[in-house]
């Protein structure tokens, strides 16, 4: 009623379902759970700022718990939602060199209020339509979390996200074995889900199947759980604890002295975060490429070849310029960054001046 009542600001999760030609698991299926919110602001001001505000919580969720480098731009006209004044993005690399928009923030300026008779009071006691937002996720992070860091042997968890972020595995020869690595292993259990790591406790579980020690191994491997401590008798009376990381043979020995355990596991969970989130930054900066020249643009994607890459290049873009462009080349203009890297230039299409850099991709 009043701009008192403002900002309103509505978070809702729902499941969506969508007609889907070519559905992808996680990427595009007919049904998903999204995170959508919506705010109501009295200015244009608040409301860009809320955009802005949003896309960077989903930008950092992406690099801080995913491991996932993101490039933070505004949509291109063509790629715009529709309505939008502006639309931002977080775009990430796959391994296959191929982007995904992995969520957007919009500002919708009053064009949807004034189709859906938004108004209030303003402070002059005059009827003004409110200046609003949308934003959301999916799913789909889930899906970049797979494609970003899986390898041949399976999936790779963030340490930060994974439900469960160490593995104890037994490995029992005999019944007799059982009666010495079982209670060493629950007692094990019991301290490392007593520390914390960002923000919550430890995610500790113990697989006791009646399986080989290499079947449960390779189980935890698929899987893609962060740490395995892999007991048998013999480490017990050595008074060691072999640990080893998801993306690594075998990383440690580490004593059983109370504390020592404790330490490693919270060091090494940050090291795995660490070395996933840096190599797919080294990853993404290999394959994007600066683009000077049409010639350049047309052999980086005309060509067949493997990975995929990002050709950051200047474009002033258009509906019917970008149509050309996915027409010609199979590429869309992902995001203009919203640090630009370079001064601007002249549009590589058109030659128009003060063209920005914008990054070009193939894409999910």
């Amino acid at each position: 009623q009043s701009y008192r009542d403002l900002p309103m600001q509505i978070n809702q999760w729902c499941n969506v379902v969508r007609w889907e030609m070519r559905p992808r698991l996680f990427l595009r299926t007919a049904e998903f759970l999204w995170q959508e919110g919506h705010t109501a602001h009295a200015t244009e001001e608040e409301a860009r700022a809320k955009v802005l505000e949003i896309l960077e919580v989903y930008a950092d969720f992406a690099e801080t718990y995913l491991a996932i480098p993101v490039i933070r731009g505004e949509k291109s006209e063509g790629e715009r939602f529709p309505g939008a004044q502006n639309t931002y993005t977080f775009e990430a690399m796959m391994q296959d060199g191929k982007a995904l928009q992995m969520g957007t923030s919009h500002y919708m300026g009053t064009n949807f209020a004034k189709a859906c008779g938004i108004r209030f009071l303003n402070e002059k006691g005059e009827l003004a339509y409110a200046h609003t937002t949308s934003w959301g996720s999916t799913t789909r992070m889930i899906g970049a979390m797979v494609m970003a860091h899986g390898d041949d042997n399976g999936v790779i968890l963030p340490p930060r996200l994974a439900p469960i972020q160490v593995m104890i595995i037994p490995f029992l020869m005999n019944e007799e074995s059982k009666k010495v690595v079982l209670p060493f292993c629950q007692e094990l259990k019991e301290r490392l889900s007593k520390i914390e790591y960002f923000g919550r406790k430890v995610g500790v579980s113990i697989d006791d199947r009646d399986l080989k020690g290499s079947e449960k191994s390779w189980d935890a491997i698929k899987k893609g759980i962060p740490i395995r401590l892999e007991i048998g008798p013999r480490d017990i009376e050595n008074g060691k604890v072999p640990l080893y990381l998801r993306t690594k043979e075998k990383n440690a020995s580490l004593p059983q002295d109370s504390g020592n355990i404790e330490e490693a596991v919270l060091q090494y969970l940050e090291e795995l975060h660490h070395e996933i989130y840096q190599r797919a930054l080294a990853y993404r900066e290999a394959n994007l490429v600066r683009v000077d020249s049409l010639a350049d643009f047309k052999d980086l994607f005309l060509e067949d070849r493997l990975p995929h890459r990002f050709a950051l290049a200047p474009c002033h873009g258009g509906k019917a310029l970008e149509a050309q462009i996915k027409n010609d080349y199979g590429v869309t203009i992902r995001c203009i960054p919203i640090k630009q890297t370079a001064p601007p230039a002249s549009c590589l299409f058109t030659q128009k001046e003060n063209a920005p850099q914008a990054v070009f991709a193939r894409s999910y």
